[in-house]
């Protein structure tokens, strides 16, 4: 548009100096026409030409811009003029014309409505055509024809003059009609150019008008852009609101899930002392148990080779005393027989009752490597709870935590019952070494006793009976060996207990430090997002360091709440087990490529 201003612009300077010229020109030709006027119409020649000097320096003052308003101003004051002289000098246009039309029929045909119906009847017919085309535009030509019309006024004046009796110059009159012939062929010149700058001029305001038009219709079209930009806005400042209600609102919900989270550890924290404590206790009574258990099957060892080693001395003695009364009776010979049998069962009894208490010692030691395992899985199960002493607990694991402290309650009790069978068999120990002693003194007293037969039978009875009492009291003591290998299995049981319990605590541990990399991944992320923000809080968008449930507005079926709610679980479900079983994560994986290749190699085949 500036291009089109400037072009338009020197339009109108170039209209202006050629305005110029044409006042010039005019007044040149108004200062020669008056030479040959009379001096009675100077004065008032003068006046028309300070009349047409004015009129034209109001046209070049006011510009092409304003031309319609000093249009209407000057048509007005010389319309009138011009009609009344042409109408008076209508008979004598043939002695001007000479073969080209003047400009005044051309601008009295261009004349507004208003003066042409006065004029028309007045106006002499063009002989060609295209210079008849060239003076349509009142709007430049009402000027020249002012100019014109005043040296025609001139004219005839003159001719008049020269009809009421003046005398005739010939040469003056040729000439001057030369003169007026050349001015008036370069007035036309003139107007025919002006007419073309005014047509330049015109179709450059049309072209004006149109981008003036084009630029109004840009202008409405920017103010809609406009305001559909004021309203994108408004609409995004409303949703930057509503995101940053919809931040605060995760941030809150962050919060309170951090600070159950930390409420978590710390009771996860607590619990994981009372079983350290537990744990220490329950260590330290089995180490004294160990010890106890030590200390009585060392007894118990040594008791075992006492009596065998007095059973063999008995052994010993009784054959020593069948050699030496073989010769006494046969009677006490029979019994000596008798008594050597039972002793011969006595000590295969003996042996096995060796290879029993072997077998007891192997368990033993067996039992005692168990313990040890046992220690060391309790050493690992206080490493594993103290690597997971910063991670989250829920309740359900809670409870599970729980279950080993019953478990250690139970060994508990079943330790002390193992102390209090402990303390019978030392009793029992006891009473066995009382009665070694008291059938060390009853031979003792039947060595003294020897000479006389009956005593020794009464002895050798008392000390038949004391060893069936021996005998029942090695029944007994394997009785409760067996019961202590009994007791030796079911701990094995609780062991194996313990050890899957381990298991199941190990995979929790790791489930837990996978869930804890998740929420600091999480809130690294969340972090970042909160100073630059991004998408990541847009409605839509879920926490997974923790599973939530669907939230479903009111309204809906209750078949379909449930329906999704299941379909929710089932999909929960499905990413836990993906998030703990990599192969079957890898699996999965490699099943959908194997797909995905086949479906391309079977659409680029077919």
């Amino acid at each position: 548009m500036s291009f089109i201003q400037r072009t338009l612009k020197k339009a109108e300077d170039l209209l202006e100096s050629f305005d110029e010229n044409v006042a010039n020109y005019s007044r040149k030709v108004a200062l020669s026409s008056s030479e040959w006027d009379e001096d009675d119409e100077e004065e008032d020649n003068k006046e028309r030409e300070e009349r047409v000097v004015r009129a034209l320096k109001r046209y070049s003052v006011g510009g092409s811009t304003n031309y319609k308003d000093t249009l209407d101003t000057t048509t007005s004051s010389f319309i009138d003029d011009h009609d009344n002289n042409y109408r008076s000098t209508s008979g004598d246009n043939s002695q001007l014309q000479d073969g080209q039309p003047t400009p005044l029929s051309s601008s009295s045909s261009s004349l507004p409505t208003g003066h042409n119906d006065s004029s028309s009847s007045h106006q002499p017919k063009p002989q060609d055509n295209e210079e008849e085309d060239e003076f349509t535009d009142i709007a430049f030509v009402t000027q020249d024809s002012q100019v014109v019309s005043s040296l025609w006024k001139n004219n005839n004046n003159n001719n008049n003059n020269n009809r009421q009796g003046r005398p005739w110059d010939s040469s003056s009159s040729s000439s001057n009609i030369r003169r007026s012939n050349e001015y008036k062929q370069q007035l036309a010149q003139m107007v025919k150019e002006r007419n073309v700058y005014a047509r330049q001029l015109s179709e450059a305001k049309q072209i004006f008008e149109e981008l003036q038009s084009e630029i109004s219709e840009e202008k409405r079209r920017h103010r809609q852009l406009e305001e559909e930009k004021d309203e994108q806005i408004y609409d995004l400042e409303t949703r930057l609101e509503q995101l940053h209600r919809q931040l605060q609102q995760v941030r809150r919900e962050q919060k309170d899930a951090q600070d159950a989270y930390q409420l978590a550890l710390v009771e996860r924290e607590q619990k994981i002392e009372e079983l350290r404590e537990e744990c220490k206790n329950w260590k330290d009574k089995a180490s004294s148990l160990q010890q106890e258990l030590e200390n009585k099957s060392q007894e118990y060892q040594d008791l075992s080779y006492s009596i065998h080693e007095e059973m063999r001395r008995l052994s010993d003695e009784l054959e020593k005393e069948r050699e030496s009364h073989q010769s006494t009776t046969s009677q006490l010979q029979q019994k000596v027989l008798d008594w050597e049998t039972q002793l011969l069962s006595y000590q295969q009894k003996e042996a096995e009752w060796e290879r029993k208490l072997f077998s007891e010692q192997q368990e033993k030691k067996k039992l005692v490597n168990r313990i040890e395992e046992l220690e060391h899985y309790l050493e690992r199960i206080n490493n594993n709870k103290e690597s997971s002493n910063t991670l989250s607990s829920s309740p359900q694991e809670k409870q599970d935590n729980s279950f080993p402290s019953d478990i250690v309650r139970e060994q508990e009790q079943q330790i002390s019952v193992l102390s209090q069978q402990l303390a019978q068999r030392d009793n029992t120990i006891h009473q066995l070494q009382s009665q070694l002693s008291n059938a060390l003194q009853e031979r003792e007293q039947h060595e003294q006793q020897q000479q006389s037969s009956c005593l020794y039978e009464q002895k050798m009875k008392e000390y038949e009976e004391n060893i069936q009492s021996l005998q029942c009291q090695l029944e007994q003591t394997t009785q409760s060996l067996l019961e202590k290998q009994n007791y030796i299995s079911s701990l094995s049981s609780t062991v194996r207990v313990l050890s899957s319990q381990l298991d199941t605590e190990r995979r929790r541990a790791s489930q837990l430090e996978s869930l804890a990399a998740d929420s600091s991944l999480m809130q690294r992320h969340s972090s970042s997002s909160t100073n630059t923000f991004n998408t990541s809080f847009l409605p839509g968008v879920e926490n997974f360091s923790y599973y939530r449930p669907l939230r479903i507005r009111g309204g809906a079926p209750r078949v379909v709440v449930h329906l999704l709610k299941v379909v929710d679980r089932f999909f929960a479900l499905c990413l836990l087990i993906l998030r703990r079983e990599p192969l079957l994560r890898c699996c999965i994986f490699i099943y959908i490529l194997w797909i995905h290749i086949y479906l391309l190699l079977h659409d680029w085949w077919w």
